[in-house]
């Protein structure tokens, strides 16, 4: 239990706050900085696959028959991740081959060009596209898409561990600032401590230093300075109340 006018209060509830705000961004920035990476991963993989194909078809043109005979292959080995491959023809870009998983072309916008490759996307598919580049043959286009449901399982699934690991920070979280509050104000609850002990016959005791150098520190110092002026001046006052009544003994005693 905290008494809310305790400055424990206040600061538990900041140091709470703050570390579920920080917690919070970190396993956001974590979560869409996996799916980046996934996305990174998958862009390399279709782009390998694509540099097959090209291969492909510079062997085996101009038998067609051969060429669709591999694509068919290579679809058909990666048919439980859901990949396709489309074989456009150059200049207007007419599909001359399409796998049985490939969906409709419309479907995909440009989202743009990174090492020779052309990157096609739409919600829930991303394709990587190059064009055959080789002297003496017509300049095909081959793409190699992939459906994201596996990117968004797995960052589902991350997702679903930052929820869990986000409601035990925020269990702990009061806790750590309860400590941490604890210790910030103890050096505090010391000063109040030692303060109520003075007396204005009793002034030998100074306030702890605890040698770090912070603003509790330099209170004490000033603490500790002003109870040595206050002490100084006592004592001054007590020995002029002893020289005086000394010097106005005798001529009380005369008198």
């Amino acid at each position: 239990f905290i008494n809310v006018r305790s400055l424990k209060f206040p600061l538990t509830l900041w140091n709470t706050v703050v570390v579920l705000i920080v917690v919070i961004m970190v396993l956001l920035a974590a979560r869409e900085g996996l799916r980046y990476y996934l996305i990174l991963e998958t862009d390399s993989t279709l782009d390998a696959e694509v540099r097959e194909l090209l291969l492909a078809v510079e062997a085996f043109y101009p038998d067609q028959n051969q060429i669709i005979a591999e694509m068919e292959r290579k679809a058909e080995g990666h048919r439980e991740r859901g990949w396709h491959i489309r074989w456009l023809s150059e200049g207007r870009r007419e599909t001359i081959w399409a796998s049985a998983l490939a969906p409709p072309q419309p479907t995909q916008i440009f989202v743009g060009e990174s090492s020779g490759h052309v990157i096609w996307a739409s919600d829930n598919i991303r394709s990587i596209e190059r064009q055959l580049n080789r002297p003496g043959l017509p300049a095909y286009f081959i793409r190699v898409g992939t459906p994201l449901e596996f990117i968004n399982a797995d960052v589902d699934r991350l997702t679903r561990v930052f929820a869990q690991v986000s409601f035990v920070i925020l269990l702990l979280a009061p806790l750590g600032g309860l400590f941490m509050a604890k210790q910030a104000v103890e050096p505090l609850q010391q000063i109040i401590r030692t303060t109520e002990r003075l007396r204005p016959t009793h002034l030998d005791e100074r306030l702890r230093v605890r040698g770090v150098g912070d603003e509790l520190d330099q209170l004490a110092i000033k603490i500790n300075a002003f109870l040595d002026q206050i002490g100084e001046h006592l004592a001054k006052k007590r020995e002029f109340v002893a020289n005086a009544a000394h010097e106005l003994r005798s001529p009380l005693a005369a008198i």
